[in-house]
């Protein structure tokens, strides 16, 4: 059986390969910092914000580790007016099978 320190060990692994987001306007990729990262109990949330500013259909959003190889995908098709952030959520849980 995993300890709670044997989760806080994997998740906080995790969490130090991910070193920023991404998304895709139409076929354009756009690099952005991780808003933040957050360990609760065998869940690592990681939220990317989409600043305001871009207007444009995203269509995927990315986490990029820090060897710059795509860590996680997350297929959208978010409408983004230029007046509007938008917050991507992803989480990730950890089980023992």
């Amino acid at each position: 059986m995993i300890t709670a320190a044997g989760f806080s060990n994997v998740l906080n692994y995790m969490s130090s390969l991910i070193d920023k987001g991404r998304y895709y306007m139409g076929s354009t990729p756009i690099d952005v910092p991780i808003l933040s990262k957050n360990i609760s109990g065998n869940t690592l949330t990681v939220n990317v914000f989409l600043s305001d500013g871009a207007a444009g259909t995203i269509t995927k959003t990315q986490l990029v580790d820090t060897n710059g190889q795509l860590f996680a995908d997350k297929p959208d098709s978010i409408s983004k007016l230029d007046t509007q952030g938008v917050l991507v959520i992803f989480k990730f849980t950890i089980t023992e099978v």
